[in-house]
């Protein structure tokens, strides 16, 4: 049974963060903080991150939903456009030996995934594909994508290990915020078949499912 820190580490490469806060001391109490959190509008993914990280510390997790107005971004914004209502799921916990693992692990990544066992590995994906995935619904391809590109280069080194062929590795076309982009594509409905199997189901939100369909690779 894999210890599932491959899935915290998959998340902290994508929309996961770590953030470390050193401050006055308050009430006799010490404000430093080590906290390992995700943000994000998908309810089921937020509470499988807690999950996870509730069995890799002794302190508690936090869960709790966050309601506000989201302010324009003047640079791309539309003379169309008005400032959006966001309601998103935040898990955090603080715990430093647990901050400074995944900080570490997460410097050397390439390192860290080669001593993780396959199970590991799989799970790594799982978490980078919740974060960084997107299946769509018109062509059904798969699209990974970071601005990390030697972070894509070594999942598209695992994906081959596990008998996966990507379609390539492409500069993202360029758009308002989305300068050095990159995105990995799987584009062959047997490739795509074989992912989504690897990693699992997947929720995005509003009980609207990620993986839409039930994609099978041809018979021989």
């Amino acid at each position: 049974m894999a210890n599932e820190i491959g899935y915290l580490l998959g998340v902290i490469c994508g929309d996961g963060y770590l953030t470390e806060y050193h401050g006055k001391p308050k009430w006799n109490k010490s404000t430093n903080h080590y906290r390992t959190a995700l943000e994000v509008k998908d309810k089921t993914f937020a509470e499988e991150f807690k999950e996870v990280l509730q069995k890799h510390t002794e302190n508690k997790v936090q869960f709790h939903k966050r309601e506000r107005i989201k302010k324009l971004n003047f640079k791309f914004a539309q003379a169309r456009d008005r400032p959006r209502f966001l309601r998103t799921w935040r898990c955090r916990v603080n715990d430093k030996v647990l901050y400074l693992k995944l900080k570490g692990m997460k410097q050397n990544v390439k390192s860290s995934l080669a001593s993780m066992s396959n199970e590991n590995k799989r799970l790594f994906l799982r978490g980078f594909y919740q974060s960084e995935g997107c299946l769509t619904h018109a062509r059904h391809t798969i699209n990974l994508t970071n601005p990390n590109l030697e972070l894509l280069q070594l999942i598209a080194e695992i994906l081959k290990e596990f008998k996966v062929e990507i379609s390539g590795i492409y500069k993202h076309p360029e758009a308002p915020g989305y300068s050095d982009i990159w995105r990995l594509g799987i584009y062959r409905q047997a490739e795509i078949a074989k992912f989504l199997d690897l990693v699992g189901s997947v929720g995005r939100g509003r009980g609207v499912t990620k993986i839409p369909i039930r994609l099978e690779a041809p018979r021989p």
